[in-house]
């Protein structure tokens, strides 16, 4: 009966071990994912006013040379990516996901999410961050990337996905079948790496283009986030 009692003390003391090492190996993954991210340290005005400016930039690049206006359908959204952006518990989703930023055509998603992108690699190449850079393209670009192979970089590099959904779901070469940008999507969820993107298409809709295993990986890569308004073309 005394052995069985110290056998039984020492499998809970082994059981005891196994689970703080699991716990100190979380909290490691934990602090880990903290580094992945770009945290900013402006305020909510300077934000803001670096948002304008670089949205501009954007737009004259397009020969677009108007103001670009804050106003009350996107001036939400811009609160929501500061909030984001400097790891603010009142943000509205889950800190360590991405941005999917929805909306209908023309309501300038593109242009917020592009001069996001540049904002933070701003302030990356001014603070001589030594992380990525984040790489903004149009998901037809990805998936003609991916076409020939998903190299290391298209898996640790930050990425905003530009009109999510609009590319070809199987690329055909010689009779042969692939699926590129369902492939590099699956492999980003593995990895754990940030991914943001832009798009017309709801959850449920890129699920069914997708399939619903992807679908629901989905939800585990992107905080969904709806701009309002119409068209500003």
């Amino acid at each position: 009966m005394e052995n069985i009692s110290q056998h039984a003390s020492q499998d809970l003391i082994s059981i005891d071990g196994i689970i703080k090492s699991l716990q100190i190996q979380r909290e490691e993954k934990y602090r880990a994912a903290i580094r992945k991210r770009i945290v900013l340290d402006y305020s909510p005005a300077d934000f803001t006013r670096l948002m304008k400016a670089f949205a501009e930039l954007v737009m004259s690049e397009r020969g677009e040379y108007s103001e670009f206006t804050i106003d009350r359908s996107n001036e939400p959204v811009i609160l929501e990516l500061y909030k984001y952006s400097t790891m603010d518990k009142s943000f509205s989703g889950n800190l360590f996901l991405g941005v999917a930023l929805i909306g209908s055509y023309g309501c300038g998603k593109s242009l917020i999410m592009d001069a996001y992108s540049r904002l933070v690699n701003q302030f990356v190449q001014s603070k001589g961050l030594q992380v990525c850079p984040v790489l903004f393209k149009t998901s037809m670009e990805l998936y003609n990337l991916a076409k020939s192979g998903i190299t290391s970089q298209m898996l640790h590099t930050p990425l905003v996905i530009d009109e999510i959904g609009r590319e070809p779901k199987v690329a055909k070469d010689y009779g042969n079948e692939s699926t590129p940008m369902i492939d590099l999507l699956f492999e980003r969820h593995r990895k754990g790496t940030i991914t943001h993107a832009t798009g017309n298409f709801t959850l449920e809709s890129l699920s069914e283009m997708y399939g619903k295993m992807l679908g629901d990986r989905l939800k585990q890569m992107f905080n969904f986030i709806k701009l309002n308004g119409s068209s500003r073309r």
